[in-house]
């Protein structure tokens, strides 16, 4: 159900769009975007070939979103964090060079999509937006050279968070970034206490996600509500 009410927010909002959410999931950004009446859009490879950021017509249509955005829109970016995560060093070696192991497929689908988000993030940045991107706190993503030029550029500054103090059943540490330093600073919480653990230790040491590891990929509804009320509508009432 969430998925059929993103995709009609997608079909009824692709121009001119207050806020833009890209690896959208379940759409929690824009289905609270449009509960406070802000046109919305999103997309996701679950949606569609379109929704794919590595084929070549799913980019266009991104960059197509941003182009046709509204004047001093949002852009939220939650790229795909599995082939950055501390969990997966021993496979994609990023801890040694930040793009990895050139030599698997998946590793390099990961930088080809670093570079195109970095990109979009920078087109939107020069064409006045403003973006925001999250990342699993042990991510190598804002660490490839692309990205550091960027935040450096824009002077964003890492914002740390956990999804566990707005509901999750996990802590879950998160990275924010923005183009627009400390605007996310409403969504900063401290790790909540006595939290279910999203990861297991093996008695061979190697560390894998458990059973709640998928439902963390969504946001919680307080962490969407929150960053809505206290980033997005603020700008929004000021333009009305």
């Amino acid at each position: 159900m969430k998925l059929c009410r993103a995709w009609v927010a997608q079909e009824k909002g692709i121009a001119k769009a207050n806020h833009n959410e890209f690896f959208a999931g379940w759409a929690m950004q824009t289905l609270k975007c449009l509960i406070y009446n802000i046109v919305a859009t999103s997309t996701d490879i679950n949606y569609g070939p379109y929704g794919d950021i590595l084929s070549d017509g799913g980019f266009r249509v991104w960059i197509l979103l941003i182009l046709l955005s509204k004047d001093n829109a949002d852009h939220w970016f939650a790229p795909v964090c599995s082939s950055w995560s501390f969990m997966c060093v021993s496979q994609h070696h990023r801890q040694l060079d930040p793009w990895g192991d050139k030599t698997v497929s998946w590793v390099n689908d990961g930088n080809s999509q670093n570079i195109r988000v970095c990109f979009l993030s920078l087109l939107s940045w020069l064409i006045g937006h403003r973006w925001h991107i999250e990342q699993p706190l042990d991510s190598y993503f804002f660490k490839t050279p692309c990205w550091e030029r960027l935040l450096g550029l824009v002077g964003s500054v890492k914002l740390v968070t956990y999804l566990g103090a707005f509901g999750a059943d996990a802590a879950k540490a998160l990275q924010l970034w923005s183009s627009e330093p400390h605007c996310l600073d409403p969504l900063r919480r401290s790790r909540p206490a006595n939290m279910q653990k999203l990861t297991t230790l093996s008695k061979r040491g190697s560390i894998t996600g458990n059973a709640l590891m998928p439902l963390s990929q969504h946001y919680p509804d307080n962490f969407s509500e929150c960053y809505v009320q206290t980033v997005i509508l603020p700008k929004y009432i000021s333009r009305h």
